[in-house]
């Protein structure tokens, strides 16, 4: 008998998304109810009116939802809250404002558990918020192959791109990188590949990332750009860890 409840844990961080791109995503996980998925979505302390109008949004949904407000800590510590309280055997990091391919997604996670991938990569295609195709990075070649852990550390830039085994994670001895204005994302995903050795691609677009005026307007700050530089004394280390 497995020891997961689940074969999917969706893992959603929310801080103040606007309704508009939150229902898109909360509409691709309506798709998915044929698969054997729970979805955790994590208030990040989100303004309070908005957080009771989220709690009312979520309050009527059918498939496994949980949600749980924490104190903010950024969107790295409500992605790393769901995962200690997942109870899937992988995990989807999916952002609030973005949504998946619910066909594709189920033919990656088919993949994943035949192959039993401690990490499923696949691509992304980055879309308006009413699904049009601007673009597509198509960093995996079509079909699924193995890659070797150099492969993965040259295509993988974020967490959104890959399922990962949840006892792989819960094994590894660091969590998820935390701290750092920017980068945060990268250093994650990148000392995960890190220590994996079944590193499997699926060379699909199953996550449609939303391209958002408010983010191309976005300047961060030069203190914020330096702490990138934090972000990869963090991957130093734990790739000096793997390496051990």
């Amino acid at each position: 008998m497995s020891k997961f409840q689940y074969d999917l844990s969706i893992i959603v961080p929310i801080y103040n998304t606007e309704f508009e791109y939150l229902e898109k995503c909360l509409e691709s996980l309506r798709d998915i109810s044929h698969l054997q998925f729970e979805a955790i979505m994590v208030d990040d302390s989100s303004q309070s009116e908005y957080s009771t109008a989220l709690t009312e949004l979520v309050s009527n949904e059918t498939f496994p939802l949980r949600l749980i407000v924490k104190e903010n800590g950024g969107q790295n510590s409500a992605r790393e809250l769901g995962l200690c309280v997942s109870h899937g055997r992988y995990l989807l990091f999916l952002d609030s404002d973005d949504f998946i391919d619910p066909l594709l997604l189920k033919r990656a996670l088919d993949i994943a558990i035949d192959t039993e991938a401690q990490i499923l990569t696949f691509n992304y295609e980055r879309v308006t918020v009413d699904g049009i195709v601007i673009g597509e990075d198509a960093v995996w070649s079509a079909g699924g192959a193995r890659q070797t852990t150099a492969e993965a550390l040259l295509g993988l830039s974020a967490l959104f791109m890959a399922l990962f085994d949840v006892s792989f994670l819960r094994g590894l001895g660091f969590g998820l990188v935390q701290g750092t204005t920017i980068g945060e994302d990268f250093a994650s995903v990148i000392s995960f590949a890190s220590k994996a050795n079944r590193i499997v691609s699926f060379g699909e677009p199953v996550y449609k990332y939303v391209s958002r005026s408010s983010s191309l307007s976005y300047k961060p700050s030069r203190d914020a750009c330096l702490s990138i530089l934090d972000s990869f004394d963090v991957i130093r280390a734990n790739v000096g860890e793997a390496s051990e």
